[in-house]
């Protein structure tokens, strides 16, 4: 809420203008998909859509995901590979060989983004001005995946995208900055009112209703269940333990479970999402982590 007009105004640009800064996003992952840039790096708040719009371009433009039980890596059935979780420098190597002529997208990976080796390999592998070609320093071979020995220098010509929460900015980011450089970079840090726009951006189906989001353990919430979900996110945002998309699906199904029993959800809610309870000795400080957990693997997300 706004006390002025002019203030009203201001919040609007804002929210325009982290809505239009992910359009641009797609954007650059779709000129990534269509090879006019050999890379991509996102980074930034955590929960927001980054992994969405990114595979929503991917799927627009036809692109086929590595399925192991259905493909041999490299071959000709499918168009790109997503990694996650940590990974080594040889790990990265070795993905590059196999899956080389592909799209490489390193989702929630941010372990190839602090280590010195992997991102001398991403500097070879995605400079604009070379060709491509990398090599594996060290004496001890790597094997591919059919137990062959994988050559120590190769020419990669396939692609990368990397979606991170990392702050990259100021010197933390400097050891990426190669990485940056070499492609689109695209900082999608907001801060707690930001965020709640983006969230209701997203939201928004295209006739208007609050029902765009989808919750495999909550099929059937309503407009009107989103809307008192966002009000009451949004009236404590800056006292939210997390604030993302999950943390929206964690309120809704609070909501859902405390209307069941004919309790008020706001109070089961609060124990949950705030970082401080009006009721400290009931509140854990690890509380939030442990309950969400629960709900998520309750709800299959």
């Amino acid at each position: 809420l706004t006390d002025s007009g002019d203030s009203g105004k201001e919040e609007k640009g804002e929210e325009s203008d982290i809505n239009h800064k992910f359009e641009a996003f797609g954007r650059f992952a779709a000129g990534v998909i269509k090879g006019r840039m050999k890379s991509l790096i996102a980074y930034g708040s955590g929960g927001v859509g980054k992994t969405f719009t990114v595979t929503q371009e991917l799927k627009k433009a036809g692109k086929k995901i590595f399925d192991p039980e259905l493909h041999d890596p490299g071959d000709d059935s499918y168009d790109y590979v997503k990694l996650t979780g940590k990974m080594t420098a040889a790990a990265v190597y070795k993905a590059m060989y196999e899956h080389n002529g592909k799209i490489l997208l390193f989702d929630d990976c941010d372990s190839v983004l602090q280590d010195e080796n992997a991102i001398n390999l991403f500097k070879g592998a995605l400079d604009t001005s070379g060709d491509g070609t990398i090599d594996w320093g060290s004496s001890k071979k790597i094997k591919g995946a059919f137990g062959d020995e994988i050559p120590q220098k190769f020419k990669f010509e396939g692609r990368a995208m990397f979606i991170s929460n990392l702050d990259i900015e100021g010197k933390a980011g400097e050891m990426l900055q190669p990485i940056v450089s070499r492609g689109y970079g695209i900082n999608l840090s907001m801060d707690r009112k930001a965020t709640m726009d983006r969230i209701r951006h997203i939201a928004t189906s295209a006739d208007g209703k609050l029902t765009n989001l989808k919750f495999p353990g909550i099929p059937d919430y309503t407009h009107e269940d989103m809307e008192t979900v966002l009000a009451y996110a949004d009236k404590h945002r800056e006292k939210a333990a997390d604030l993302n998309v999950r943390t929206i699906g964690t309120l809704l199904a609070i909501k859902k479970d405390a209307e069941a029993a004919g309790v008020p959800w706001e109070r089961d809610a609060q124990y949950v999402y705030l970082r401080k309870s009006e009721e400290p000795d009931i509140y854990n400080g690890g509380l939030f982590n442990k309950q969400r957990r629960a709900i998520e693997k309750a709800m299959g997300i």
